[in-house]
C-alpha cells in the first residue's frame, strides 16, 4: 500500500483534495468514484502534506489534537456540516501528521463511514476514551458538546503532565550534573592522585581504596558497565511487557515515598474526570468503567477498575464497589457514593476532580522544596566522601615526613 494525493470534483463542480492509502492510482480513482467524485489528478505522495520521518515518529501532538477538537466543536455549534468543518481544518492545519489523518478521515466519511469509524482507524491519535465519547455524541446528536468536553479533558491531561514534569525538572538536572561531576572525578582526577600515592607508597585508608577501585573500573572496564546498564534496561522493558512483571513494577511505584502520593492522586483524578465525561456523555456505567480501565496506565488501578465494573454489572453501586478497593482513597469513595444517592454523580465527580487537581498542583509546586534538602544532603555526602578519599592519604604523607 502506498500513499497517493488526489484532486477531485463532485457533481456540482466543487473541488477537493486529500491523501489516501491504496494499491495503485486505479484503486484511488475507483474509491473516489464510489463516493461521487471524479478524479482530476492522482500523484504518489503529496509534497504539501507529506509527514516527515520526525513527524511520523512523534505522531500528532496533544496541543494539535486539543485545537482540532475545540475548532471542530465551534464549527458544529455555528451550524457548519461536519464535512465542511473538516475541509476548513484540513486547509488550516499546519501539522503534517494531523493534516494527513484528517484527509483520510474526510475520505472515509465520503465513503459512508461514521465519524467514529473514521477516527477509529487511527488508534495512535485518538484514544479509546475519545472515540467512545464521539460515538455517544454522534448517536445523541450532541457531538459539539462532546468535542468541547474532550478538548477540556485533553487540556487537563496536558497541564498535569507539564506540572509534574516541571516539578521533577530541577532534581533531574541536579542529579545529572552530580553524575557528570562524579564521572569526571573518577576518570580524570582520581587516576592522577592514584599515581602520586602509589609512588609515595603511602598507606591508603579504606574509603580511598574503594574510590580508586571504582575509578579503575570506570576507566578500564567502562564497556562492561555500559553493557550491564543496557542489560538492566532491556530486562526492565521485557519484564514490564509481561502482565505479572508490570503489576509488580506498578505496585512498587505505589510504595515509593513521595512518588506514591503522586501516583495515587493522579490515578484518582483521572478516574474521576474520565467517569465524569462518560456520565455526562450518556455512556452506560459498565461500559464507561471498562473504557476508563483501558485508559489507565497503572496495572493496580486497571485491575481495581475491572473488578469494580464486574461488581457493578452484578448489581452493586459504584460507591460500594469502590469501597472494597484499597487502590482508591476514602474521599473519592465517599463523593461517588453521595453522587449516586443524590442522582448527581457527574457533579460530584467534577467536585472531587477539582479537589484532587488542587492537591496535585500544590504538591507539584512544593515538591522542589521537599526534594531540595534531600539533594543537598546527598551532594554534601558525595563531596565529603570524595574529599576524604583524596585528602586522608595526604595527612598520612605528612605524618610519614614528620617521622622521618
Amino acid at each position: 500500500m502506498a500513499k497517493y494525493s488526489y484532486k477531485a470534483r463532485d457533481a456540482l463542480g466543487k473541488e477537493i483534495e486529500g491523501m489516501v492509502e491504496a494499491e495503485d492510482e486505479k484503486a484511488v480513482a475507483e474509491r473516489l468514484a464510489r463516493t461521487g467524485y471524479f478524479a482530476i489528478s492522482i500523484d504518489l505522495q503529496d509534497s504539501l502534506v507529506q509527514p516527515t520521518l520526525m513527524s511520523r515518529l512523534r505522531g500528532v501532538r496533544r496541543k494539535q489534537l486539543i485545537m482540532f477538537a475545540r475548532q471542530l466543536s465551534t464549527m458544529i455549534r455555528a451550524g457548519l456540516p461536519l464535512l465542511s468543518g473538516l475541509d476548513i481544518l484540513i486547509q488550516q492545519t499546519t501539522d503534517p501528521s494531523l493534516n494527513a489523518v484528517l484527509r483520510e478521515v474526510r475520505l472515509d466519511l465520503n465513503e459512508g463511514s461514521s465519524f467514529t469509524e473514521a477516527l477509529s482507524r487511527h488508534p495512535r491519535v485518538f484514544s479509546v476514551l475519545f472515540l467512545s465519547s464521539i460515538k455517544v455524541g454522534e448517536e445523541t446528536g450532541n457531538l459539539e458538546e462532546v468535542l468541547k468536553r474532550q478538548a477540556a479533558f485533553l487540556e487537563w491531561e496536558d497541564s498535569l503532565r507539564s506540572a509534574v514534569f516541571g516539578s521533577l525538572l530541577y532534581p533531574i538536572v541536579v542529579l545529572c550534573v552530580a553524575l557528570g561531576v562524579m564521572i569526571f572525578l573518577l576518570v580524570v582526577v582520581l587516576p592522577q592522585f592514584s599515581k602520586v600515592y602509589s609512588r609515595a607508597k603511602v598507606p591508603l585508608p579504606t574509603v580511598t581504596r574503594i574510590m580508586f577501585a571504582l575509578s579503575y573500573a570506570v576507566t578500564h572496564y567502562w564497556y562492561l558497565i555500559l553493557a550491564s546498564i543496557a542489560g538492566l534496561i532491556i530486562t526492565y522493558i521485557l519484564v514490564k511487557r509481561t502482565k505479572g512483571g508490570r503489576l509488580r513494577i506498578d505496585s512498587f511505584r505505589r510504595k515509593i515515598p513521595i512518588v506514591k502520593t503522586f501516583v495515587n492522586k493522579i490515578a484518582a483524578v483521572r478516574f474521576a474526570r474520565s467517569l465524569e465525561i462518560m456520565a455526562r456523555s450518556g455512556v452506560a456505567v459498565v461500559n464507561a468503567l471498562l473504557i476508563i480501565k483501558d485508559s489507565m496506565t497503572n496495572m493496580v488501578f486497571k485491575n481495581a477498575i475491572e473488578d469494580i465494573a464486574g461488581q457493578v454489572e452484578a448489581g452493586r453501586t459504584i460507591g460500594s464497589a469502590l469501597a472494597d478497593q484499597k487502590a482508591f482513597d476514602s474521599m473519592l469513595v465517599q463523593m461517588v457514593a453521595v453522587g449516586e444517592e443524590t442522582g448527581q454523580l457527574d457533579e460530584m465527580l467534577g467536585f472531587v476532580g477539582d479537589a484532587y487537581e488542587e492537591q496535585i498542583d500544590y504538591m507539584s509546586k512544593n515538591l522542589p522544596k521537599v526534594i531540595e534538602p534531600i539533594l543537598l544532603i546527598f551532594l554534601a555526602g558525595l563531596v565529603a566522601i570524595i574529599a576524604l578519599s583524596l585528602f586522608l592519604p595526604i595527612f598520612k604523607m605528612v605524618e610519614v615526613v614528620q617521622n622521618l
